[in-house]
């Protein structure tokens, strides 16, 4: 199962926005099992978007974008994702009904073009978001699954723990942490006893004064001990760690 994730906004862009999303998404999957395969970012420009959703669709299975959603002049992920899957747009009148419950409660004035938020795409579920005005939308389209979540972190989080997305029995990946050594160095000996195992990822990654070495898949007790006995024999000064996500 291929899971991609869009995030949008000129702001991240920019540099304006830290992107928190990936990092929490991805994490969440990971408890779950699963995995990104793409993380792609994207600016407040239709052109763009829909060239980015498009070419989600075409690989993946889950897709999941974030932001655009808002009632405003640059929230148009909801329009684009509908035009590219053919959707046209119905009032959705219990969200019109929250939007202008909420607005009374507050004493405000509501502005029209908050309603804009109540427009759904045909054959889409809404996904109720009690932190603010713009819900949630969830569509299937030629096998596929696609998630509008909205863009501020106090919305998106607590909409996301309640997608119901597939769950896999677990993710194994375990980190060494070698230090005192090259990066090129660590891989000339790591790699060659692993060769032979399958359905096995290796990455490395070098920081400050120490090497990660990264692998993820099946096999992961028996490559973590060749690891070690590689390293224990070759590298005397070498000190490694070990961390496990499961």
């Amino acid at each position: 199962m291929r899971l991609e994730l869009i995030t949008t906004g000129s702001e991240l862009l920019l540099g304006y926005t830290v992107n928190t999303h990936a990092n929490y998404i991805a994490g969440k999957l990971a408890e779950r099992g699963l995995r990104l395969i793409r993380q792609t970012t994207v600016g407040d420009d239709r052109g763009e978007m829909r060239i980015a959703i498009a070419e989600a669709l075409s690989r993946s299975d889950i897709i999941l974008i974030t932001g655009g959603l808002g009632p405003t002049s640059d929230d148009f992920t909801r329009d684009v994702v509908a035009e590219l899957l053919g959707r046209q747009f119905h009032r959705d009148e219990s969200v019109a009904q929250k939007l202008t419950e909420r607005y009374r409660k507050r004493g405000m004035r509501m502005p029209e073009q908050i309603l804009i938020q109540a427009q759904v795409p045909d054959g889409a579920t809404v996904l109720d978001n009690p932190n603010g005005t713009a819900p949630g939308l969830f569509l299937e389209h030629a096998g596929k699954q696609i998630y509008l979540l909205p863009g501020p972190p106090r919305e998106l989080k607590p909409m996301f723990e309640k997608l119901d997305l597939p769950r896999r029995e677990r993710l194994d990946c375990r980190v060494f942490k070698v230090a005192r050594l090259p990066e090129s160095i660590v891989e000339e000996k790591v790699a060659p006893v692993l060769k032979d195992l399958p359905a096995l990822e290796l990455g490395y990654c070098a920081r400050m004064g120490e090497v990660e070495v990264r692998i993820i898949g099946d096999s992961l007790d028996e490559a973590e001990r060749r690891i070690r006995a590689r390293l224990a024999k070759v590298f005397s000064v070498a000190r490694t760690t070990v961390s496990k996500k499961s």
